[in-house]
């Protein structure tokens, strides 16, 4: 615990404070009154001994109802259904003048309307509102309780004293804006009780706080002492900015993939159906076409560029009848209008088939990509309905299997920092043979970080590729939950200030 010596001057005198108040625990209200204090330099101060461990504060939840800004000439003029109810007295009105008549909105007026009609009080008819006897009767009885609960509730003090009759006015009031619950924080105070025998000898002196050139030309510093540092306390945090770690994590991980000779490739996120389904060989009937699986753009058709019409040619007759590769086909009416469908790519193997359908592709060559991905989906610890891949694709001769599953290897144990990992078989329109590589992650079990493959000649061969490739689309947030040890992906995404400040980061 600090020596009592370093306290500041407002330190020492809330202390003093809770000590001639007694045992128990004390509002910052009541402190301040009783010290002479402003209430910020007591919060200031009681944070300062709370550190160090001389008084404990409770924070305790409370609430108080105030009358809306808007609503404050209500106080003087009236609530809307007194003054209507009063108009009426001199006789009947035009509904469509009541409002100007009254210097009244629109949605004032028709809520006024709607609960005295409710309750018999007013008549319309072509058009005019008159009283009825009950509203005549009305208006010799009512108190207008609801005028007495704003009254009330203009005073703080009284706010704490609601008489209970008044209280069925309150939630009709909420709902109407009129009035609103704010909930504010109450902070008690109280001595911890090692620190109280040692007050007795407490002072409050006139000390030197900072050392000014005038207390230096005056000579003060002669006749007052300094006050006394603890040099042991350590300094509050300092919160500098940064880049947000996941986004940080993305450009390292940009950055290594480029160090090992991969070049970024770039796709739209918003694309034809074309890239994203048909270029890979998934049928145009594929479950995963199914409108509940991904997300459709309420636009025009796309239009397939003119450069690749021959490789449109090339996929369409390959879904049909297997083309000229021996192979099946799918065995169905190839569809233009559905190829040309716009969508929110639902993979990033996209920019993978529009990059095998570049002019810029080398062959051999190794490509990488990481972008966002859009699917229907439950949101839990590990699904998303938007999230992040990382795309990759290797062409070149002689390449083989194991050749993948080595590349799986590095980034299980390298990106993902895995202890344990497995791959198992899978199934993909576009690849044959199919691993998905699994990694635990401790607490949760298994988790599927991406599929994997070699791409099969249906996708290959229609868009002049004549060598393997080589290809994997994985989960890049589950990396990044997997490398630092987060369990739920939305805290990737989370605006909580101490959860950013505190995320770690391992790359």
């Amino acid at each position: 615990m600090d020596s009592l010596n370093t306290l500041h001057n407002l330190e020492k005198k809330v202390l003093l404070t809770l000590k001639s108040l007694g045992v128990g625990r004390f509002s910052i209200d009541i402190i301040s009154e009783k010290s002479g204090l402003k209430k910020d330099e007591v919060n200031k101060a009681v944070e300062w001994l709370r550190e160090k461990g001389f008084v404990s504060v409770e924070v305790l939840s409370d609430s108080k109802f105030v009358i809306s800004p808007k609503f404050l000439d209500y106080l003087e003029k009236g609530l809307p259904e007194k003054r209507i109810i009063n108009a009426l007295r001199k006789g009947p009105i035009l509904f469509k003048d009541l409002s100007q008549t009254l210097n009244l909105s629109k949605d004032e007026v028709n809520v006024a309307i709607g609960m005295l009609k409710r309750s018999d009080y007013i008549s319309i008819s072509e058009g005019k509102i008159s009283l009825t006897d009950l509203g005549e009767t009305f208006i010799k009885e009512k108190k207008w309780d609801e005028e007495k609960l704003l009254s009330l509730l203009k005073s703080p003090k009284l706010n704490e004293e609601i008489p209970e009759n008044l209280h069925i006015f309150i939630t009709p009031l909420i709902e109407r804006g009129i009035i609103k619950e704010e909930i504010y924080s109450i902070r008690n105070v109280s001595l911890n009780s090692e620190i109280l025998p040692k007050l007795k000898d407490l002072k409050i002196e006139d000390e030197i706080d900072f050392l000014t050139s005038d207390i230096i030309r005056n000579e003060t510093w002669k006749s007052k002492p300094f006050k006394k540092y603890n040099l042991n306390v350590p300094p509050p945090p300092l919160f500098i900015g940064k880049k947000q770690a996941y986004l940080k994590f993305i450009d390292e991980t940009k950055e290594k993939m480029i160090s090992l000779g991969f070049e970024e490739m770039e796709g739209p996120i918003v694309d034809l159906s074309f890239f994203n389904n048909d270029a890979l060989f998934m049928p145009q009937d594929h479950p995963a076409r199914d409108i509940h699986d991904v997300f459709f753009v309420k636009a025009n058709k796309g239009k397939i560029p003119k450069e690749l019409e021959k490789n449109l040619e090339y996929v369409r007759k390959t879904h049909e009848n297997g083309w000229e590769l021996g192979s099946k086909g799918w065995g169905y009416k190839f569809s233009q209008d559905m190829t040309e469908s716009v969508m929110l790519r639902s993979q990033v193997t996209a920019v993978s088939a529009r990059k095998m359908l570049s002019k810029n592709l080398k062959i051999p060559g190794k490509y990488f990509a990481i972008g966002r991905v859009f699917r229907p989906d439950v949101i839990d610890w590990k699904h998303l309905i938007e999230f992040n891949q990382l795309e990759g694709i290797i062409l070149g001769e002689d390449l083989a299997f194991k050749d993948l599953l080595g590349i799986l290897k590095v980034f299980a144990e390298e990106l993902c920092g895995a202890k344990k990992y497995k791959f198992i078989p899978g199934y993909y329109p576009f690849t044959e043979p199919t691993a998905v590589l699994c990694v635990y992650l401790e607490g949760k079990g298994w988790m599927e970080i991406g599929g994997s493959g070699i791409f099969r000649p249906e996708v290959t061969k229609p868009l002049g590729i004549n060598v393997p490739v080589l290809a994997w689309g994985m989960g890049f947030d589950r990396i990044f939950m997997i490398k630092n040890n987060i369990n739920d992906i939305r805290d990737l995404f989370s605006n909580n200030l101490k959860f950013l400040r505190e995320m770690p980061l391992k790359v």
